[in-house]
This record gives structure tokens, C-alpha cells and sequence, in this order.
């Protein structure tokens, strides 16, 4: 908003004339017409579709929407970031960044779900590993029987031992 203003001064047959301008700054945060994880045309919000984010506000048509990296998706429509893909069943996230890097489940992690994590990935019995941070998965020695202590992740242990056992292939009794 600008504003002018003329002053006209007289003093002893002198006539001065000062012309002021007066800006004056108006800042208002003003919500996005169209938030992110959406598209907006014709006046109507449509949520990006499943497997797709957008990142951007105002967008005016679904090319706004991008697609999640391979082997991943979201789990719902309107996916505001690439943090919103997760890895799909079989795979896993093997790092800690924003961006879903899906890899093939190894052998001996029955991978059934989505949003598999290196920290969230499951045993099947006769495997252990040595903590939630290795993807490093061995098969137990006695692996192969009904008799072994490696049971997987469905017991308390996140390791896959049996209860009361620990260590190197659940061989320590505690």
C-alpha cells in the first residue's frame, strides 16, 4: 500500500512544497489453496492416488504426483513425501534415510509384510542374527531340527532365540 501526501509550507513569501511517500508493508501467511499430498483442479481436492506423493502445495493436476521409488509404495492415498513410501512385501529398507532403498529380503527372513526395516526384519526359525542392526543372517548349526533353540521372531527375543537361551546361534542357556 503506497500513500502520497503534499504539504505545502508558507513562511515570509516562501512557498515550499515536500512531497512524502509512505510505504507501509502488509505480510500475511495465507494457507495453501492445495496442500501437499494433493491435487487441486476446477475447484475440487483430489488425494494423490496410492503408490504416488507430492511434496509441492498449490498443485493444479495429477503430474504432481510422483511415483515411489522401486519396490515401494504408500500405505494411503495423499502422500505428502518420499518418506511416505515404504518398502513392499519382500523387501526391506536397508538404510536410515528419508528415501525408501528397498532390497530383497535375504534368505531366511520371511519378509510377508511391507514396511519391512533392517531393525524390524523377521527370523524364520533356525536363523539368528546377532543384533537388530545386522542384516548378517546365519543359519543355526541345528537349524534344521525340531529340537533347535534358533526359533525365529515370534518368541520374546528379537534375535530369535527361545526363551532362557542366548548368545551365538542361542547356544547359552541363561
Amino acid at each position: 500500500v503506497s500513500q502520497t501526501a503534499e504539504v505545502e509550507l508558507v513562511s515570509r513569501n516562501v512557498t515550499v512544497e515536500v512531497t512524502v511517500n509512505v510505504t507501509k508493508e502488509i505480510k500475511t501467511e495465507v494457507a495453501a489453496a492445495c496442500p501437499r499430498g494433493h491435487f487441486c483442479n476446477a475447484g475440487a481436492k483430489f488425494a494423490c492416488p496410492i503408490n504416488t506423493y507430492n511434496d509441492v502445495e498449490d498443485a493444479t493436476d495429477v503430474r504432481f504426483c510422483k511415483p515411489c521409488p522401486q519396490n515401494s509404495g504408500t500405505l494411503a492415498v495423499g502422500g505428502e513425501s518420499v518418506a511416505d513410501c515404504v518398502c513392499d512385501a519382500t523387501f526391506y529398507s536397508g538404510t536410515s534415510s528419508d528415501e525408501a532403498q528397498c532390497v530383497l529380503c535375504p534368505l531366511g527372513a520371511p519378509c510377508d509384510a511391507p514396511n519391512t526395516t533392517t531393525a524390524t526384519l523377521p527370523l524364520g526359525i533356525g536363523y539368528w542374527r546377532i543384533s537388530t542392526a545386522s542384516t548378517d543372517l546365519r543359519r543355526c548349526p541345528d537349524g534344521h531340527t525340531n529340537t533347535t533353540a534358533c526359533i525365529g521372531t515370534s518368541s520374546a527375543s528379537e534375535l530369535g532365540c527361545q526363551a532362557n537361551h542366548t548368545g551365538v546361534y542361542c547356544r547359552s542357556c541363561v
